[in-house]
């Protein structure tokens, strides 16, 4: 259940002892009118902790749990965007002037959400529209970090990225942004 021109999240070297998952595969694509993520958690269904509830509540913390995330910033830029889903539905945007400088919440439409298992896999899609946010830069070529946080039913946390650049998780560092999103009218990450 890989999703399309997706990358493999890799778990922290150091803070992740073990995690409920097989494997993380995820993507960001964009068109138009919004941004859509995809995630695939592998091997999920008997050791993963997935919040329970359907509500599209815009919620801070969801890093604390189950969660998965893109930051996007325009390479001509510090600014950027955290993005953080629940599987439940919950959602939480933040925007920084630069690296957890933040900038007031940019507003936002919920997200729509997917949430599907096929045996053991779940698969989470999301799409945002972006044409309401107040953010010059939507239409530039932007740095990518794809990140999840992993619960297991132990209460563990597991932290997958595209790439660490550090020996702690730290998903704003951009130098663990090696994905690249081309200007809108492209498909998907580079």
């Amino acid at each position: 259940m890989r999703p399309t021109d997706a990358v493999d999240l890799i778990p922290h070297p150091l803070a992740t002892q073990t995690s409920p998952v097989r494997a993380v595969h995820a993507s960001l694509s964009r068109d138009l009118g919004g941004l859509r993520i995809d995630a695939a958690l592998c091997g999920a269904k008997d050791a993963l902790l997935v919040p329970a509830g359907t509500s599209s509540v815009r919620r801070d913390g969801l890093w604390r749990h189950t969660c998965i995330e893109f930051f996007a910033g325009p390479l001509s830029s510090t600014e950027y965007l955290e993005f953080n889903l629940s599987p439940a539905g919950e959602w939480a945007l933040y925007h920084f002037k630069d690296t957890r400088d933040p900038l007031p919440l940019p507003s936002a439409s919920p997200p729509q959400v997917q949430v599907q298992w096929a045996g053991q896999d779940l698969r989470v899609v999301a799409r945002l529209a972006v044409n309401e946010w107040a953010v010059s830069w939507i239409e530039e070529e932007l740095s990518v970090g794809l990140s999840a946080v992993l619960e297991s039913r132990s209460g563990a946390l597991s932290y997958h990225a595209i790439h660490h650049p550090r020996d702690v998780p730290d998903f704003h560092d951009r130098r663990g942004w090696i994905g690249r999103l081309e200007a809108t009218g492209s498909r998907g990450m580079t």
